[in-house]
């Protein structure tokens, strides 16, 4: 019994022991980062400045630069300002569902695409309320608190994509600004 037990911790110590060397391994290099608008104008007519254009702009970089490599793409959108004092569709503080959301984001996992067109479309969507899971992180993220994602993109083996998108749910922002950060990093 006590060759078993001893034979568990050594296998959870090399276990943890190779976790560690790979996550030291791994390099997250920032690609690009720009500013965009969420005008609904904007983004209607695609133009140059808004949040769509320059969403599939800096995807499709980063997608043709990973290539056929194993890297992830993470691809963020932040607001550049925000509010303070906002409050949630239950009159719980954005500041407060920030802390909250930043130890345990909202998930949203194991979704495919088979080109990046429809993995573009899905973010778009998501983003703004729109299908399953963007009215259900609507309902998780109410009020006037703002989203901020993360979505970690990882080229399948028949050449299409595989997601997670990670949400905080965060501080309201500033509309009269209407500025998102939107950054692109490779994972490997």
């Amino acid at each position: 019994m006590q060759n078993i037990f001893k034979l568990i911790i050594l296998t959870f110590i090399t276990c943890l022991a190779l976790n560690i060397t790979t996550a030291q391994t791994l390099k997250k290099t920032k690609l690009n980062q720009v500013t965009a608008t969420a005008s609904i104008t904007s983004n209607l007519w695609n133009s140059e400045n808004s949040i769509k254009f320059k969403s599939n702009q800096l995807l499709t970089e980063a997608l043709a630069k990973v290539g056929q490599e194993k890297a992830t793409i993470i691809f963020t959108s932040i607001p550049t300002t925000f509010l303070e004092g906002k409050t949630d569709a239950a009159g719980v503080s954005c500041a407060t569902r920030f802390t909250e959301t930043s130890k345990t984001p909202l998930s949203y996992t194991n979704k495919t695409f088979y080109n990046n067109s429809a993995l573009l479309d899905w973010i778009s969507d998501f983003s703004q309320g729109n299908g399953q899971e963007g009215k259900d992180l609507y309902k998780r993220c109410s009020g006037d608190c703002s989203p901020q994602y993360e979505y970690h993109i990882l080229q399948t083996e028949a050449n299409g994509y595989s997601l997670t998108a990670q949400v905080v749910c965060g501080k309201a922002r500033n509309k009269s600004d209407d500025l998102y950060y939107l950054t692109t990093y490779i994972l490997q």
